[in-house]
């Protein structure tokens, strides 16, 4: 049993906190919003998760998942430390790191033992867990060391606790291998494919898999439109395009494009990421393009039914009770 410290308990970070309480792990959560820590320890969340509610109030009930305010409390026996707090985009697209740094900092000053800190949180390779790095080793006491680990998460909304247990794959960057064999021990009981790489490596694989799935969602749409201008049916289109293994059906569906907290965020970071080296991605630019003209197009085919009348800015995430971002808000007319 490791005790482990989660910091930020955010759909990610509630998420990995439950589940390796679960796990048999004594785990705590810490964040600095009081209100959600009351909740918390009541074993009540402050969104909507499929299964999350129970775990979370099981092993509470169970005494193996804690909430805390503090980073004392939460690091006093703390063989590992999660980091999933937030990398919200700058107006110029890139991840603002400051929440990362700042935890990081906090991570180190509380540190009363070496432990291993793993990044679970989205962020651009190109040095910044170099800067992560230094930060932990420039705050930690003497004879206290905390090598960081790269270990990105790939959940989706509304079944991110299966998503955990049954993952696809776990992918860990390190620069110290015994720092990399350490976390991958956590993922054994889950038996999945585990990539041990360099931070970089893994930290680009979250941005490459996210564009990836967007450029699915906007090339079926592209060819939605050569399909409505040739009379074909883009259902049929997709589905067997999705008999085809090497494609598959998923993320085939003509609509409104992609939304959300993710996708949209990583891509642009991806283009800012190949931008601040030197190289502009046409391709990542092409599959943003085509995403907005998705959503115009859906609003001006909705004016269209409705007679010229005013498109209200209404937006509806009902199934997954979700009040992130949605996919067209920004082209919808004012009210």
């Amino acid at each position: 049993m490791k005790h482990i410290a989660v910091i930020g308990v955010g759909y990610v970070g509630l998420t990995t906190a439950a589940c390796l309480a679960e796990l048999g792990h004594h785990v705590t959560g810490v964040d600095m919003d009081e209100g959600k820590i009351v909740l918390l320890r009541q074993g009540q969340i402050p969104f909507i998760e499929p299964e999350l509610p129970e775990l979370v109030e099981r092993n509470v009930r169970a005494g193996r998942l804690d909430f805390t305010t503090s980073y004392q409390e939460a690091m006093q026996h703390a063989d590992m430390a999660f980091i999933c707090v937030g990398t919200p985009p700058t107006p110029s697209g890139h991840a603002d790191m400051s929440q990362v740094e700042e935890a990081a900092r906090q991570v180190a000053l509380a540190a009363t033992q070496s432990l291993v800190v793993v990044l679970k949180s989205t962020t651009p390779p190109g040095g910044n867990a170099e800067r992560v790095a230094a930060i932990l080793a420039n705050h930690l006491s003497p004879g206290i060391d905390a090598p960081l680990v790269v270990n990105p998460e790939f959940l989706r909304e509304g079944s991110a606790v299966y998503d955990t247990f049954h993952p696809d794959r776990v992918v860990i960057g390190a620069w110290d291998a015994a720092a990399a064999e350490r976390v991958a021990a956590l993922y054994a009981p889950l038996r999945c494919p585990a990539l041990l790489t360099d931070p970089a490596s893994a930290q680009l694989t979250k941005y490459a898999s996210n564009a990836f799935l967007a450029t699915k969602i906007s090339f079926i749409n592209e060819i939605s439109r050569i399909a409505e201008r040739v009379g074909a049916n883009i259902h049929a289109i997709a589905q067997g395009m999705g008999f085809d293994e090497r494609i598959g059906a998923e993320f085939l569906e003509s609509g409104l494009g992609y939304g959300g907290s993710c996708f949209p965020k990583d891509v642009l970071a991806l283009s800012a990421i190949a931008e601040q080296q030197g190289y502009y991605s046409q391709f990542l630019h092409a599959v943003t393009d085509i995403n907005a003209g998705q959503c115009r197009l859906a609003v001006e085919k909705l004016g269209d039914a409705l007679g010229g009348s005013m498109v209200r800015r209404y937006a509806f995430s009902g199934w997954l009770s979700n009040h992130r971002p949605t996919t067209c808000a920004s082209h919808l007319p004012c009210p």
